[in-house]
């Protein structure tokens, strides 16, 4: 129920809610106009976008269940806790539209991870290692601003996934230069702003 209200909000929001706001009855009219062709298109790709994503959640959490090895415990937890960030029940409609479009990466990136989790956990344990202090901190600064997280903060949040694919799938690509050193940067912006 979540997805489909969140699906149904957010497609009225990128058709109806778009700036410059309509200033008079005129401009409301022909915006409601204009986006009534729009509103089917625009739900529909985001249905589209929702199944690229819910298919490999779903196959990343089925993973997960049940007993695994012992090398995997703590990476599973990374994991788990990513994709609870990643996939929430109101996702369509509170991720910023460009990282939605990247969720499929994201999780792509997850998958391949597990794909080497039994060849490499020390490798993964390293890379996990530079992560997690950066991710606690983001939690906890997204949990103080509370529905009102500053763009910068946002950026913040989305930079430490592309850093993820990075460090765990490089060859996905990152959509901006991501290390270990530009997320310290942005972090230490947030506390300079």
């Amino acid at each position: 129920d979540a997805l489909k209200d969140g699906l149904a909000f957010a497609g009225v929001e990128r058709v109806f809610m778009a700036e410059p706001w309509p200033r008079d009855r005129e401009g409301f009219e022909a915006r409601l106009e204009a986006g009534r062709g729009e509103m089917v298109s625009e739900t529909q790709a985001l249905c589209e976008l929702s199944a690229r994503i819910l298919g490999p959640y779903q196959r990343i959490r089925a993973r997960l269940k049940g007993s695994l090895p012992l090398s995997w415990i703590e990476a599973a937890a990374d994991i788990r806790d990513q994709l609870d960030h990643l996939v929430r029940p109101h996702f369509v409609l509170e991720t910023p539209r460009p990282w939605l479009e990247q969720t499929p990466r994201y999780l792509a990136a997850i998958e391949k991870r597990l794909e080497r989790l039994d060849h490499a956990p020390d490798k993964d344990r390293r890379m996990r290692v530079d992560v997690e202090p950066l991710w606690a901190d983001c939690k906890a600064r997204l949990a103080a601003a509370g529905d009102a997280p500053s763009e910068a903060l946002v950026h913040y949040r989305w930079l430490i996934e592309e850093l993820r694919v990075g460090l765990f799938a490089q060859e996905l690509g990152t959509i901006e230069k991501a290390s270990v050193k530009r997320v310290e940067e942005a972090r230490k912006a947030l506390d300079k702003g």
